[in-house]
């Protein structure tokens, strides 16, 4: 590759050892058109990471090249491009003579930077500006039909106009450079403007949470995809939540997820409440004070602490899937069938509507819950966690029946099921209260019980007969648990 070479201000921010040496520098559009790539290119492993790199929208190729295309005006804020390769020299310029030497300040930071040719750039901000440029700049047939279509041409001379760029390059191996301009990343979008948190979780790698969950994506055999993370079809990677399968009503297609990316996060947060790990996570070397686990979400632990953490975790989740078989057994995509107890619709053999694979179920009850039963048991090898979380296969988690039926499954304005809006979280934590009941996490007295009954059957919109019968159903699971 040819040599580049643009006049640059030499910067720097952060400590000596982990800071940054930046160049602030001039480029062409028709340079950031053709040299600037996106960060799941420098991504071997496909599995997760490369989706931390926010979708190039129809916004950046459409309005955004509008903007480009018809405003005189137009005018974008500077790129944040990682270099990787390549050997970057920079050449300070000094002033000729006293007139000119009102730009010197003697720290050497006004200059020539040249790289030899040999490195690639990655846009970790402004992916949006990158994709708008290269949208306008492309001369394919494919470009030149899709500027037609949006109805733009590109502007005389705009090739040769500019935009302020930074390069921040870095040395070391390639996983640590990845870790270093991850966590840039990071830095740039949570601290500047909101990001999705799909990105987030992809990409941080300070949070204790969001590693150990692209960790347990990547290596444990019940979540792992061996494929790019857009077409994971275990879990969804861009949303929370996972859409219904309506027969005979509505147009929802069904989901073979899992679960999405987000609630496995929050379920591996509470997961990992071990007693130990919530009274004494970590002890600060000054104070002497325990670190509580939110400091683990912005204070990255050592490399050895995260591979405990994430085998604790993984057992965890092997217990609870041998544990609740239905959990790995059963086909996600038949799982999430609203109307489905409606016998005048056809249904696909094996149809259900099962909380347990609802995503607000799996991080509000699910998750919480067998964490509670782990630590009231003290549960820490495969068989002690395998037996105190079996009890959770003998609750019924059927939408239809109790606790569910009219208090987190309710019927919306076109009798059609759905799962309830109106006081959701207070509908969550009476079924919380409930399942906990059941499972013998609490004990109730007569007077408990009846006001447990009470305020559960506040929120049911059914006829006294069906609320006493549902109720009923509840105290028969609570006996059918007790009994084994």
């Amino acid at each position: 590759m040819v040599a580049k070479v643009y006049p640059a201000l030499k910067l720097n921010m952060g400590s000596e050892d982990e800071g940054w040496v930046y160049y602030a520098i001039k480029m062409r559009m028709r340079d950031v058109a053709t040299s600037i790539g996106f960060a799941e290119d420098f991504e071997e492993n496909k599995t997760l990471d490369n989706i931390y790199q926010r979708a190039r929208s129809s916004r950046a190729k459409n309005e955004m090249v509008r903007f480009l295309a018809n405003r005189e005006d137009r005018f974008y804020s500077s790129i944040v491009v990682a270099a990787r390769g390549g050997a970057p020299t920079f050449a300070e310029i000094k002033p000729e003579n006293d007139e000119q030497a009102f730009f010197y300040d003697g720290n050497g930071d006004y200059g020539i930077l040249k790289f030899d040719g040999g490195e690639n750039y990655y846009a970790l901000d402004g992916q949006h500006r990158v994709t708008s440029i290269q949208t306008l700049l492309d001369t394919t047939e494919k470009g030149r039909r899709h500027l037609d279509n949006i109805g733009v041409s590109v502007p005389e001379g705009f090739k040769d106009e500019s935009v302020s760029v930074i390069i921040v390059t870095t040395s070391g191996n390639t996983e640590a450079w990845r870790k270093k301009f991850r966590r840039l990343f990071s830095a740039l979008n949570r601290n500047a403007k909101p990001v999705d948190k799909d990105t987030i979780i992809a990409m941080d790698e300070d949070d204790l949470f969001a590693i150990v969950t692209r960790q347990l994506i990547q290596e444990h055999e019940f979540f792992f995809w061996d494929g790019a993370a857009a077409d994971n079809e275990k879990i969804l990677c861009k949303g929370k939540n996972i859409k219904s399968f309506k027969t005979g009503s509505g147009t929802a297609s069904p989901a073979a997820f899992f679960t999405s990316l987000q609630t496995l996060y929050a379920m591996n947060y509470e997961l990992l409440k071990t007693t130990v790990n919530e009274t004494d996570w970590k002890v600060d070397s000054l104070s002497g004070k325990s670190i509580k686990i939110d400091q683990y979400k912005q204070n990255r632990p050592s490399d050895e602490d995260i591979d405990k953490y994430y085998l604790e975790l993984s057992n965890v989740w092997t217990a609870l899937l041998d544990a609740v078989p239905d959990l790995k057994n059963k086909d996600p995509k038949l799982m999430r069938t609203n109307n489905a107890d409606n016998e005048d619709l056809e249904h696909k053999e094996g149809s259900e509507n099962n909380a347990l694979f609802r995503p607000l179920v799996q991080e509000e009850i699910l998750a919480p819950i067998a964490r509670t039963l782990l630590n009231d048991d003290e549960a820490e090898t495969y068989d002690e966690m395998v037996d105190s979380l079996s009890v959770l296969s003998k609750v019924e988690w059927s939408l239809f029946e109790a606790p569910w039926r009219h208090l987190i499954l309710t019927k919306n304005e076109n009798d059609d099921w759905s799962i309830a809006s109106e006081d959701r979280s207070k509908r969550i934590e009476r079924c919380n209260d409930i399942i906990q009941w059941i499972v013998g996490l609490v004990e109730k007295d007569d007077e408990d019980i009846a006001e447990l009954k009470a305020y559960y059957q506040s929120y049911l919109n059914c006829p006294e007969d069906e609320q006493e019968a549902l109720w009923k159903s509840i105290e028969k699971n609570k006996s059918k648990i007790s009994r084994n």
